[in-house]
């Protein structure tokens, strides 16, 4: 069974994109040109994606170090086009996913969702090979779902993990909500969701929701470590099972009836709400994984605004 990346991969809103291979004898580097447009906190050389390949292993990192690496549609647009380059290497069976700079993924770019009315990417689909995620510093909001969205994740001791979007009305979406519920169980699932508190390395282990925890600075090698190990297995056998376990994340015909008759009533109206939401990151509120003054009614106590 297939599982590519996003929702945004079937509204039309992906474009192609060119890419350069430079071969370095083993070690070769894709460099990924095409960069944000308008996005004046990376310089005009630097690509939005790195991809490194060593033995059967691709290294894929997310690169806009000066924005935490968070999403925005052109980040999305080449991470989905080098994941379908991994899959189609015949001679590349695991990849590594990582983030530049000391983060992982700080979710949607919030700040330029403010600013446009793009159609929101959420995360919905992934890869049709094992990928291992290397996570450190920040992987929160839809930078959670897309550790979550990877098959084996290691956690540096000092990162976090945790559902912020909730602070700003990011909704999440079902296939993220499943496998979050899948790893962690009904009941933390749904208080980590209301609630989209930091989740710290001991307790994530303890959850089920990343599988090792490293020190930090370790955490890309013991990935790469972790992937190499799946490298020597036949990976005909590998995939099916992985798959079919994959399959057992659907839902029942009548259920996802049900499911979807509701959220396509309040979906389109978080979303809608979503950009007046993201202006306040705009403003100062939230940065830095805060929780405090996020609360805009008025009668509320102090003690409850934080």
């Amino acid at each position: 069974m297939r599982r590519s990346f996003s929702t945004l991969l079937n509204s039309g809103l992906i474009k192609s994109s060119g890419f350069q291979k430079i071969h370095q004898a083993s070690l070769h580097t894709t460099v990924l040109q095409r960069l944000s447009q308008g996005d004046a906190t990376l310089d005009s050389t630097e690509p939005l994606i790195l991809v490194q390949h060593y033995n059967a292993i691709t290294l894929i990192g997310l690169n806009r170090p000066l924005k935490r690496n968070a999403l925005n549609l052109d980040l999305l647009e080449a991470l989905r086009k080098e994941l379908k380059a991994f899959e189609a290497n015949d001679l590349s069976t695991v990849a590594v996913l990582y983030g530049t700079g000391g983060n992982f993924c700080a979710g949607l770019d919030l700040e330029e969702i403010s600013l446009n009315k793009h159609s929101i990417p959420l995360v919905d689909e992934f890869c049709c090979k094992p990928v291992v995620a290397s996570i450190n510093g920040y992987a929160v909001g839809e930078g959670f779902d897309l550790a979550m969205a990877c098959d084996v994740r290691v956690m540096e001791d000092q990162a976090i993990l945790g559902s912020f979007g909730r602070r700003f009305g990011v909704p999440m979406s079902e296939p993220a909500l499943r496998r979050l519920s899948a790893s962690a169980g009904f009941a933390i699932t749904m208080e980590l969701i209301l609630t989209g508190r930091p989740i710290k390395a001991e307790e994530a282990l303890q959850r089920g929701l990343v599988q090792q925890t490293s020190r930090c600075g370790a955490g890309k090698g013991n990935a790469l470590t972790l992937a190499q190990s799946l490298t020597k297995y036949p990976q005909d056998a590998l995939r099916a099972d992985r798959a079919a376990l994959l399959q057992t994340l659907q839902l029942p015909d009548d259920f996802q009836t049900s499911l979807n008759s509701e959220r396509t009533y309040t979906v389109p109206r978080a979303i809608e709400k979503m950009q007046s939401e993201s202006k306040r990151f705009s403003e100062g509120i939230g940065k830095h994984g805060s929780f405090k003054n996020l609360t805009v009614q008025t009668g509320f106590p102090e003690w409850m605004k934080e």
